[in-house]
């Protein structure tokens, strides 16, 4: 029987399926008819029986879902092939023509060979205007390097021209003073090997300064499975201490000058880091690496710190899907966003953080952060947290009690008339850093304890009242300002626990410089959970229960509320204006007003507040049928709220912390030689975004050039700062780390 073939108009049946032996292969059917066969790799054969079906008259939808492809090339590939057979969808064409030819390509390296011998620097913008003038055709900076990549790599290395297509031959035999592992790496790893033998420059070369507290910083870090990420991190470490905060900005670097600092002879591309970002986000175990980056803070930065300081910060997000609103200070109103909540030590440097949304209040999870503090600062006496009011609860208190954890927190809703108690002040006089050493700022600051009675383990049992001098503009109302911290610290003095409060201010102080120099407020992923898909289980602060259990206020209560507040405002407003007619003990003015008109208006309000008082009634009593409790995540669920994937802007983020802080030491270094505070940061980035030479010499030791600073002064820091880097051993990031020597140039 002759097959139904099904191809009538408007009746098509027209299908593909895979084979059972092989699923990348798959058949095609008309009707109940076979037709061919093809691979489902094969991209080609499958767009040429969709220019074939398409052309046959078969509706465009038909065949789109039949092949698995979008119904607007079924027209295209129909045309194609009626017009110009099959070879038309083997050329496909499409996209915008170049705008080079193979004698413009040749000419731009020829071209590039002469300006390159004469100078290495500035001489794209003398080979774009070549090209223009004699061919007419302006070629792109991004083109150009493309163009002259390999002729520039092979000029770097010293070596003859070779062709583009030609095979890779044998390296060379490595010099007998390279480590063996560096020369047999193979690949970017010995290709750097040989630039350095021959010395290049690099723009970036500053930024090996930093290489030495990196190393410290991420010791032990990269163990593991974790290893396979060591180089994604180092990336991202570096670059962003030239203001590449996202991975979009990698563009703006030049791979071949900047992969120096990370152990290569280039720099990965953008959409090497997007991928090695994916696969990092999902395997590096970015809480694991937060905790131990944390302990080599604390050990390399505040080893005898026993303050540290909590607070969340907030990053607001401006796109269009539903997630939790927080606060934010910076707009102050509640806004959509993220918060980190950072531990700082006393000295205002970052330790770890977490991320979340606003499913969880920041004192709610004091307790979680307080447990991981003391894991990491282990056996320490006297360990201190400070955080601010928004932390301020009784059940935090017990809580911190119960772990051992002293704490000291501003008093919230302290309405208390310190002035009128008359309380006795011990005046005590602080002193804070200026920029000329022995003449720091002093300030005058009041003192005064109260004992408060703790009912139980945590509470607070010290409470200090603090004065001090109001400023000019408010010294005409009152002379003097008062605020108030509570404490369950019972062994700190009065000014310990000030000093405290006072330097908590260092951590808001560092939230500035993260998120306008290392990017902490950039959004690093697009992917968000539902709640209605479980997004809850991961909030790693709490169980999957306890979140699910959740209770909050109901917000169908919110208009009742409303309501009920409407309306007895309207009954006061009444029962104000009976009370000045039944009450005012004033004679009425018969010319103007009648005993009868205030009776009929009296009736009026009584009747008014009757239907009032009947109608608030039916509110409390509707109030009173609503739950005052329902579970957040219900709520969440119905209204299709979404929660942030966190996984790859915990994982930036944390590599941003450790940039900072490897920066920080480096101050640290510098304020030994320059103790101008103002002016030490932009100097040392000065120092990183410096460009010099680099050389490999002949005692196996990479010497750095840097290019001199503006004046001799400046040069004579740099000079003793680049010395006391070269004490502490600094070498090369990579696969075998090679010693670095710095110098200034001349």
């Amino acid at each position: 029987m002759q097959p139904i073939l099904g191809t009538e108009a408007g009746h098509e049946l027209i299908w593909t399926t895979s084979d059972a032996a092989d699923p990348e292969v798959r058949h095609l059917y008309f009707g109940l008819g076979h037709f061919c066969t093809y691979r489902a790799d094969d991209v080609k054969s499958r767009n040429m029986l969709v220019g074939l079906t398409g052309a046959a008259g078969l509706k465009r939808k038909a065949v789109a879902e039949a092949f698995g492809v979008n119904r607007c090339l079924v027209p295209r590939y129909a045309r194609a092939m009626r017009e110009e057979g099959s070879d038309g969808i083997m050329r496909d064409g499409r996209g915008r023509p170049g705008k080079t030819t193979p004698q413009i390509e040749a000419y731009v390296r020829g071209e590039f060979r002469k300006l390159y011998r004469k100078s290495r620097r500035n001489f794209m913008p003398k080979l774009i205007g070549k090209v223009k003038a004699e061919y007419g055709v302006e070629i792109g900076r991004d083109l150009m390097r493309r163009i002259v990549r390999p002729v520039r790599a092979e000029m770097d290395r010293g070596s003859a021209p070779a062709c583009s297509h030609a095979k890779r031959t044998t390296p060379r035999a490595p010099a007998s003073f390279l480590p063996v592992k560096a020369a047999e790496a193979g690949g970017n790893g010995q290709a750097l090997m040989r630039r350095l033998e021959t010395g290049f420059y690099s723009r970036y070369a500053g930024g090996l300064l930093l290489n030495v507290f990196v190393a410290k910083l991420t010791e032990g870090v990269f163990e593991g499975e974790r290893g396979a990420y060591r180089s994604f991190c180092l990336m991202v470490m570096e670059m962003v201490q030239f203001d590449v905060v996202n991975l979009e900005r990698v563009k703006r670097l030049h791979r071949g000058e900047f992969g120096l600092l990370v152990g290569r002879s280039e720099s990965p591309t953008l959409m090497t880091m997007r991928r090695q970002l994916s696969e990092a986000a999902t395997h590096a175990q970015a809480e694991g690496m937060v905790l131990e980056l944390a302990a080599n803070y604390i050990r390399h930065l505040s080893p005898g710190s026993s303050t540290f300081y909590v607070d969340d910060h907030f990053d607001p997000y401006w796109g269009k899907a539903e997630v939790l609103q927080g606060f934010s200070h910076v707009y102050d109103r509640p806004m959509e966003g993220m918060e980190h909540c950072f531990v700082h030590d006393a000295a205002g440097n970052p330790l770890f953080f977490g991320l979340r949304d606003g499913y969880h209040s920041f004192n709610e999870v004091l307790p979680y952060v307080g447990t991981r503090l003391k894991r990491l600062a282990g056996p320490r006496q006297g360990l201190l947290m400070v955080f601010d009011r928004g932390g301020y609860d009784r059940k935090v208190f017990g809580k911190l009690g119960q772990m051992g954890i002293g704490y000291a927190v501003w008093v919230k809703g302290d309405k208390t008339r310190y002035r009128e108690l008359g309380l006795e002040y011990e005046v005590e006089e602080f002193e804070f850093r200026r920029n000329v050493p022995g003449k720091p700022r002093r300030v005058h600051i009041g003192m005064a304890e109260l004992k408060c009675e703790a009912a139980e383990t945590g509470e607070p049992v010290r409470k200090i009242v603090l004065m001090r001098r109001a400023t000019r503009r408010l010294a005409k109302k009152q002379p003097y300002l008062y605020s108030a911290f509570v404490s369950n610290d019972p062994q700190r003095s009065k000014r310990e626990l000030t000093e405290a409060m006072i330097y908590r201010w260092r951590q808001e102080c560092d939230f500035k410089t993260q998120a306008e120099e290392f990017g902490l407020n950039q959004i690093t992923s697009y992917t968000m959970h539902s709640y209605r898909q479980g997004a809850h289980r991961q909030i790693e602060e709490f169980t999957e229960q306890e979140s699910a259990n959740k209770e909050v206020a109901n917000p169908a209560r919110k208009p009742l509320r409303r309501r009920k507040r409407s309306l007895k405002a309207q009954i006061a407003k009444i029962d104000e204006q009976l009370g000045r007619r039944a009450f005012n003990g004033e004679p009425l003015d018969l010319r103007t007003v009648s005993e009868v008109a205030v009776k009929r208006g009296t009736a009026k309000l009584l009747r008014e507040r009757t239907k009032l008082v009947s109608a608030l009634h039916e509110v409390v009593g509707e109030m009173e049928a609503v739950p005052s409790k329902v579970k957040k995540l219900d709520l969440l669920k119905e209204q299709a709220v979404m929660r942030f994937d966190f996984r790859k802007k915990l994982l930036m983020d944390t590599v941003k912390v450790a940039a900072r802080n490897a920066r920080r030491m480096a101050l640290g270094v510098l304020d030994r030689h320059y103790r101008n505070y103002r002016d030490q940061v932009d100097f040392l980035r000065r120092l990183l975004r410096a460009g010099g030479d680099v050389k490999l010499n002949g005692d196996g030791r990479v010497t750095v050039d840097l290019t001199r600073m503006n004046t001799a002064a400046e040069n004579e820091v740099a000079q003793a700062f680049l010395d006391e880097i070269n004490e502490l051993g600094p070498t090369l990031l990579g696969g075998e780390p090679l010693p670095l020597k710095f110098r200034l140039k001349g």
